[in-house]
């Protein structure tokens, strides 16, 4: 192989010229020094001192088998040209944290908020446990007529009602539903021919006492999302239900 002494680039030993530069791979130093470029690397002289301020060009990246003995691959750019810099990679942007701290806290309307979430549970458990379902002997309940009977329907839709009323304690709108379910455990049961003395007085008071649950969860919802606004701005209503109940952070 043949190093040019312009460019550096590694020539084919039977070329005259530089494939990469066209320099002449046969030079002379100074007037009368004859000297052949067409040498084993290890004798070759680089023509002329190396600059280090000087950008020297890469040689062109040549296919395999064009020019070259014996298939190889072409050289790879000359050692002393720099490398552009690595760029770092580009992280997505993150999003803002949520503040949940209080600045100017503010307490005003919490305590009559959770008073109103425990109300209507306190109404749900005496609907189903505390007022009678007939108002001439006040001996049967929900629970009595379920168990007594052995009516599945109405024992499984008392427990349901139960059960979503106290999820509805945290969340006080919930309270339409276990309202909801209050009035079908009703209607249920009054068309049962079973319970004879189960009259529409009755199921008309029970479905104000589920209109008054659901009321009572509404506005509970109202004071609580009323109470954590005033603290903490951008807040939806289940979570201003969930920090009023455990809390808002606050100075």
């Amino acid at each position: 192989m043949t190093f040019c002494g312009k460019c550096g680039y590694n020539n084919p030993e039977d070329r005259e010229l530089c494939v990469n530069c066209g320099a002449s791979l046969s030079a002379t130093v100074g007037d009368s020094t004859p000297i052949d470029l067409r040498k084993p690397a290890q004798e070759v002289e680089r023509i002329g001192s190396y600059d280090p301020k000087r950008n020297y060009p890469a040689p062109a990246m040549q296919p395999v088998g064009v020019n070259q003995p014996y298939g190889r691959m072409a050289q790879p750019p000359a050692p002393n040209q720099p490398m552009p810099p690595a760029q770092p990679p580009m992280m997505p942007p993150m999003a803002p944290p949520v503040n949940n701290f209080a600045v100017n806290y503010n307490h005003k309307g919490r305590g009559f908020a959770i008073l109103l979430s425990l109300s209507a549970l306190a109404v749900t458990i005496v609907a189903l446990f505390g007022i009678p379902l007939d108002f001439e002997s006040f001996n049967n309940t929900f629970l009595r007529i379920g168990m007594s009977v052995s009516d599945k329907p109405i024992l499984l839709m008392t427990f349901i009602t139960l059960a979503v009323g106290i999820v509805a304690l945290v969340e006080p709108i919930v309270c339409l539903v276990s309202g909801g379910c209050l009035i079908g455990l009703a209607v249920i049961t009054y068309t049962d021919s079973a319970i004879a003395f189960f009259g529409t007085a009755e199921l008309v008071v029970f479905i104000l006492i589920a209109l008054d649950i659901m009321a009572l969860g509404i506005i509970s919802v109202v004071f609580m999302k009323k109470f954590v606004n005033n603290n903490i701005k951008g807040v939806n209503s289940l979570k201003a239900c969930y920090l009023t109940w455990v809390g808002i952070p606050h100075q």
